[in-house]
């Protein structure tokens, strides 16, 4: 049971993370002109 609480918890921490990243591209691209994926791709790893 400790481990099934353990995984939703990790879970629950990557998902948050994705949100978190997904909502600032989002608000970067609404922000600045279009960049190529890559260049979005490059930020987000940058920032995690």
């Amino acid at each position: 049971m400790q481990l099934f609480v353990g995984t939703i918890h990790e879970l629950s921490l990557h998902l948050l993370q994705y949100f978190i990243v997904g909502a600032i591209a989002k608000s970067q691209l609404l922000r600045s002109p279009p960049h190529p994926p890559e260049l979005i791709t490059q930020k987000i790893k940058a920032m995690t």
